[in-house]
């Protein structure tokens, strides 16, 4: 084999090493974008863990009414909200309320979970603290 070959041969390796860097760095930053909006923005993630659907699920912050419907026995629902600065932040179903917290600004994560013994429980969490997106939506 002459010099020629051998820096041919090496070329096209590191040409195949800077490819697949650069669908590793593309695959990161696919599965990146998702978090960043999920710590950027404030969002609601309500579950029904009952026998029994739920109809009427509703969302309101910001002065605002948001309707998620109804909720299947096993179902959940995702939702960003409006970002409004300091607001109270309440989950119904139907005519009954179901939790109220204060979030103040951006980057606030409430979990709504109903259950049949406790009717159901809320959580209210900062951005850092709170799993992240892919992990929340994929388990």
């Amino acid at each position: 084999m002459s010099e020629a070959d051998d820096r041919g041969a090496s070329g096209e390796a590191g040409e195949a090493v800077w490819w697949v860097l650069g669908l590793a760095m593309g695959l990161i930053l696919l599965l990146a974008a998702p978090n960043l909006l999920w710590l950027s923005r404030s969002t609601l993630f309500v579950e029904n863990r009952s026998d029994e659907p739920l109809a009427d699920v509703r969302f309101t912050v910001c002065e605002e009414s948001f309707s998620l419907g109804a909720l299947d026995s096993g179902g959940s629902r995702f939702r960003l909200f409006p970002s409004c600065g300091d607001a109270s932040l309440s989950v119904s179903v139907g005519a009954t309320e179901l939790c109220r917290a204060y979030v103040e600004g951006d980057m606030y994560h409430m979990d709504v979970v109903f259950e049949p013994l406790t009717g159901g429980t809320c959580d209210v969490r900062l951005a850092p603290f709170s799993p992240v997106f892919l992990v929340k939506r994929l388990l």
